[in-house]
């Protein structure tokens, strides 16, 4: 009976997981739909680099693997004029979260595009011009997998 309630519970959860997931991608869905059209103004990316971040941990014994993670912080920074008045931005996608989900492989390509001095698109809202992106389309693939592996494992736990 316990076991049953420890599934159930993990399923829930997993299940939840996935609805959450599912929400960031209706959002980007929308905001892909509501970004067309937009302004778009030259910018000048000033900074970009991408820093390599290793953590070792400590868990004793490695008969699981390496102990270390390598994660990649990317920084960019890019200036742009609207109506003779230069604004700076640090923003790659319009929506935030969307960094949240972008991979090892996605930050080494955007460190490649997005070199310090590279004149570039920018994207913005008309309304709201001092908030302007590098990336009109917010993906939705990496979230796509991440949703869809909350569901079957939530389904795993709930139907096994």
């Amino acid at each position: 009976m316990e076991g049953n309630l420890f599934g159930f519970i993990i399923g829930i959860i997993f299940i939840i997981a996935g609805l959450v997931f599912s929400t960031f991608i209706i959002l980007n869905f929308l905001h892909n739909e509501k970004a067309v059209g937009w302004s778009t103004s030259k910018g000048e990316i000033l900074i970009s680099n991408l820093s390599k971040k290793v953590t070792r941990h400590s868990i004793g014994l490695d008969e699981f693997g390496p102990s270390t993670e390598v994660t990649y912080d990317q920084n960019i920074k890019f200036k742009y004029e609207v109506d003779n008045i230069t604004y700076t931005s640090t923003k790659i996608y319009y929506l935030d979260y969307n960094n949240w989900f972008t991979t090892k492989k996605m930050k080494k390509n955007l460190d490649k595009i997005y070199k310090q001095g590279k004149i570039v698109t920018v994207y913005m809202n008309s309304n709201e011009v001092e908030k302007a992106f590098l990336i009109e389309k917010a993906p939705v693939t990496s979230i796509l997998i991440y949703s869809l592996l909350c569901f079957l494992i939530g389904l795993f736990f709930l139907l096994g």
